[in-house]
């Protein structure tokens, strides 16, 4: 009688992580299934911020697809493997160990760009609004830069730090907190 080695599990069910998608770049959801290595697909359910219908653009398809708030999807596994389009391995965040989920089966190896569950503020680093030192955010990687800047922009901040670099997003309004 042989031995069989049940699958590794590459993500748990309640895994927040950025998924891709083609009109927003990048979407929020949670992991409804556990994730194993012989998976196809990752199982998720878009979980939108409050804020999204007030601070997004919506593509012109957008109003004959279905609400994307808890609108469930099936994201092929293939998205995160490592190759050219995704990140590399220098992508890491600060102090508080990788920007991303890395799992390593056989010769793949899959990189999930993750969430914070709960981001604290340090004085200088991004609380749970995106505000402050990009750099300092629990998980810094495309995705979570991308929407940090997008929290900030939807509370009338346009600029924002990455450690000695400010980053300015064009408001295209005029705001009288900031200029005078």
């Amino acid at each position: 009688m042989s031995a069989t080695s049940s699958p590794c599990t590459l993500l748990k069910s309640g895994t927040q992580l950025y998924i891709p998608d083609e009109s927003y770049g990048y979407l929020p959801a949670t992991v409804q299934s556990d994730v194993l290595e012989t998976s196809s697909t990752i199982s998720v359910i878009i979980t939108l911020p409050s804020d999204w219908n007030s601070t997004t653009l919506v593509p012109e398809n957008e109003g004959k697809d279905p609400p994307l708030q808890y609108q469930e999807r099936k994201v092929p596994l293939s998205s995160f493997l490592v190759n050219n389009e995704t990140p590399s391995l220098e992508h890491r965040s600060h102090g508080s160990g990788d920007s991303y989920s890395s799992t390593q089966t056989g010769q793949l190896e899959y990189y999930f760009p993750l969430m914070a569950a709960e981001v604290s503020n340090d004085g200088d680093g991004v609380d749970c609004d995106g505000l402050g030192d990009l750099t300092k955010m629990k998980f810094v990687h495309e995705a979570s830069v991308l929407y940090a800047i997008k929290s900030r922009l939807a509370k009338k901040k346009p600029y924002a730090r990455a450690g000695d670099i400010i980053i300015s997003v064009n408001p295209f309004q005029w705001m009288h907190d900031i200029y005078s």
